[in-house]
């Protein structure tokens, strides 16, 4: 999809689930096929992949472990800060000693410009959630709220 293509396609979604142009997609789904789903949908775009996981951990190797957090989400904030993103391998974000609360953090990073993320997880319809964990011990959940938009790979529709 071009960068033109791309961005009539993001002006013109409407749906009650996320309301004006969105300023965060999700790409939801878990099989074998989202890397490929996710690379087809920014192929041709100006929007930068960003492996969260290998680039995160490696800025954090010489910190101190009570300031992870906090420089964690400075560094998220300070990445490509004009540009659009997508961030994928984000499951770091989520390590309970990250103590990060993530939607906030990707309010902040998407108020200038549009940001992907390669959810590792799935979407339900029914409860407008994002989730992580397939059983209910290790299960989170995420509301979407207004500006935001879920597109699902198994779906292969936005939402």
């Amino acid at each position: 999809m071009t960068d033109d293509r791309l961005g009539e396609f993001l002006a013109n979604v409407e749906s009650p689930l996320h309301g004006p142009p969105p300023r965060i997609v999700f790409f939801t789904g878990t099989s074998p096929r989202k890397d490929a789903f996710v690379a087809s949908f920014l192929k041709g775009t100006p929007i930068r992949p960003v492996n969260v996981g290998r680039d995160l951990s490696a800025h954090l190797l010489s910190s101190d472990f009570r300031s992870m957090p906090l420089e964690a989400a400075d560094w998220l904030a300070r990445l490509f800060p004009d540009e659009p993103i997508c961030i994928g391998r984000i499951q770091i974000l989520f390590d309970p000693g990250m103590d990060l609360n993530i939607i906030p953090l990707f309010r902040r990073m998407s108020a200038n410009r549009l940001l992907c993320i390669d959810w590792p997880g799935g979407f339900s319809l029914t409860g407008q959630t994002l989730f992580l964990g397939s059983d209910a011990d290790d299960r989170r959940e995420f509301k979407v709220e207004s500006g935001m938009a879920v597109l699902d790979e198994a779906e292969g529709r936005l939402f």
